[in-house]
């Protein structure tokens, strides 16, 4: 039983098996029995796979508008802006990212017009 566990592995040297060379039928039969065990075992192997994939294919394919429309969300997520934290409802109420955005642009302001009203009198000129 051992051997044919692992010849369904691919793992058997067949002069390792115990057979007496004076038996040259029983030889045979064995060696047959063995080879038609192993294709039958792929064969076996091969329809569960098949069996595996028709299902999950078949699971998907029953899923396939959830799919869709989680493919559709994951698309749009990647063009929102960064500031819409809250749905629409709770939107109104402030949360700290856009407190933080707030004071920021607030600061941006307060520096850029702090930039454009200082007066450079080397660049001024008196005619």
């Amino acid at each position: 039983m051992e051997t044919l566990f692992w010849s369904s592995f691919g793992i058997i040297i067949l002069e390792q098996l115990d057979i007496v060379e004076s038996h040259g039928p029983t030889k045979w039969t064995g060696r047959t029995i063995l080879g038609c065990y192993c294709c039958c075992s792929v064969i076996v192997l091969l329809n569960m796979l098949i069996a595996m994939m028709s299902n999950s294919y078949q699971d998907i394919f029953n899923q396939a508008d959830v799919e869709w429309k989680f493919a559709r969300s994951k698309l749009w997520i990647e063009y929102f802006d960064d500031t819409a934290t809250l749905p629409p409802p709770f939107n109104m109420i402030p949360s700290p990212k856009s407190l933080f955005y707030c004071v920021q642009w607030c600061l941006e302001s307060i520096y850029q017009s702090n930039r454009t009203i200082g007066f450079n009198f080397r660049s001024t000129r008196f005619n």
